[in-house]
């Protein structure tokens, strides 16, 4: 059984999708399986990222690569291309205010960002938090194998380093003076990583077949 959001909800998808891989899937396909939401966003960030590796994708290719990686999902989701358009680095709380005032997502509900439970220490460190909880809600998916309790345990000592009071129901984490909920995904650990990939000839089972049909295409070897 589903869990229910308050109203419909678009679920935001930020990552760097540098290559999108079946993890990233996964992780969308358990939050489909779970919650009701009217719309999905994936968001490939724009950011100029170094590394060591044999490839570092392209912006165009990767939200290209994202369209194919996450497509039959849902009949509502769509890859965006806005933080090409915003102002570099481009902070969550940035994100979320230009989708709001942005006439092409007028359609939109409210949102709920999609996070990883190793973000949430950083909280009390992210951009104008405070603002950015009167805009959206999270739904948190953990990184490892951390029980329900651990998770919840985990946001409300952030909160609290923020002053932000919030209480505890049965899945979620309600703020008390801020209308907002933390969610939290029921999944296992995904063990599949974009690094690797690109480090690597092993993990190429972990991508989707359109995906390694289109690297190979563009001459992009591992």
């Amino acid at each position: 059984m589903k869990s229910s959001l308050d109203i419909n909800k678009t679920l935001i998808y930020g990552g760097t999708f540098n290559p999108p891989h079946l993890g990233h899937r996964k992780i969308i396909q358990l939050a489909v399986n779970q919650f009701d939401f009217d719309s999905i966003m994936i968001v490939p960030s724009f950011q100029k990222f170094f590394s060591k590796s044999k490839i570092n994708l392209d912006f165009n290719t990767r939200v290209k690569l994202s369209k194919l990686n996450f497509q039959n999902i849902h009949s509502n989701l769509f890859v965006s291309d806005i933080e090409q358009k915003l102002e570099q680095p481009v902070y969550t709380y940035q994100l979320i205010s230009k989708l709001l005032s942005d006439k092409a997502a007028s359609n939109l509900k409210s949102f709920i960002f999609l996070m990883g439970d190793d973000q949430i220490p950083s909280l009390p460190k992210w951009h104008q938090f405070d603002e950015l909880c009167q805009l959206t809600d999270f739904l948190v998916a953990s990184r490892d194998d951390s029980h329900l309790n651990t998770l919840q345990s985990k946001t409300t000592k952030a909160l609290d380093e923020l002053n932000i009071q919030a209480s505890i129901s049965e899945n979620t984490i309600k703020l008390t003076e801020i209308n907002c909920t933390f969610h939290f995904l029921n999944n296992k650990p995904i063990e599949i990583s974009s690094t690797e990939i690109r480090n690597s000839g092993y993990s190429l089972q972990n991508l989707h077949p359109d995906v390694m049909k289109a690297l190979k295409e563009n001459h992009v070897d591992y």
